[in-house]
């Protein structure tokens, strides 16, 4: 066999080094994910200030972030809201005092004087631990199939590169 280029052992080498990175990638992707540390926790009450909304989340699995000031130490804390259903705007009420009920960084129950307004999707460490596994692994799940497709087109443009039929580019023209 005969390579078309000087320059083909290098992409080829590179082609290597690249695919070998996606697989070490999609690897990583395919363990078991956790443990994140909930199982083992105790849902707290904490009282904060609400000072901002950090972001919203961006897909569907990721939860929206939450700047909290501590009323007991006076330290701000991010949360997130993972573990809970939220059917308010925390924008309407800045520099209101919340009753929060949080395990780790996780909020699971909000109230604002005595009203309700976060409703928990789990109630003990090892509920919340397994809301995390499943969601880690429907991240890691988009992750791979994305992963997968730059795969594929790393192996498209390597074959168009090296292994497609040679073009007659380099043939002098003959004249009439």
């Amino acid at each position: 066999m005969q390579f078309r280029s000087p320059g083909v052992i290098a992409i080829t080498i590179v082609f290597l080094l690249v695919e070998s990175l996606l697989a070490w990638a999609l690897y990583g992707y395919s363990r078991h994910p956790g443990p994140f540390g909930y199982a083992e926790a105790e849902p707290r009450l904490m009282y904060g200030k609400f000072a901002h909304v950090i972001g919203p989340g961006k897909s569907r699995y990721a939860p929206s972030q939450y700047l909290f000031m501590d009323v007991e130490t006076g330290k701000l804390k991010k949360l997130y809201d993972l573990f809970t259903r939220t059917a308010m705007s925390f924008d309407r009420d800045k520099g209101k005092v919340f009753s929060l009920q949080i395990i780790n960084d996780q909020i699971m129950t909000c109230e604002l004087n005595g009203q309700q307004l976060c409703t928990p999707k789990c109630t003990s460490g090892p509920q919340c631990e397994n809301i995390k596994v499943a969601v880690t692994t429907a991240q890691r799940n988009e992750n791979w199939w994305a992963l997968a497709v730059v795969s594929m087109a790393f192996a498209f443009a390597y074959y168009w590169k090296v292994w497609r039929p040679a073009s007659n580019q380099h043939q002098s023209p003959r004249e009439a």
